[in-house]
């Protein structure tokens, strides 16, 4: 299992947040993780959605399990929300990476078959 504060820390990465001695320090980045709650509930609630799942409950710490098996695009999600308002070419690049990863995850999964019901009629019903 993800856990929330996997994803931060991986978007702290990405954002290039991490210090050079391998540290995320927590005073620069107070604010993100201030924000990050709401929004990987948001990222959550979308792949939840996608996957026709019930809406999981709202992630209220970092410490949490996320309820979705898309362990791929949330990073990218929450680094582009993070970075909208400071820098918006980066934030536009992660929301692209978010969309490529999400398509990726979604195309992995295995397709249902569903049962097709004719509702007009035609040759099973004498209706010619």
């Amino acid at each position: 299992m993800v856990t929330a504060q996997q994803i931060f820390n991986q978007s702290m990465d990405i954002m290039d947040k991490r210090s050079a001695t391998g540290s995320i320090d927590a005073t620069k980045t107070a604010r993100y993780k201030t924000r990050a709650l709401n929004i990987i509930t948001m990222w959550q609630n979308e792949i939840a959605t996608e996957l026709m799942m019930i809406i999981p409950d709202a992630i209220t710490d970092l410490t949490q399990n996320i309820t979705v098996t898309d362990a791929i695009s949330g990073q990218y999600y929450l680094a582009s929300s993070l970075l909208l308002t400071e820098d918006s070419d980066s934030a536009s690049f992660f929301q692209e990476k978010f969309i490529e990863n999400k398509r990726l995850f979604l195309s992995k999964r295995p397709a249902k078959i569903t049962p097709i019901t004719d509702m007009y009629g035609g040759f099973n019903y004498g209706n010619y």
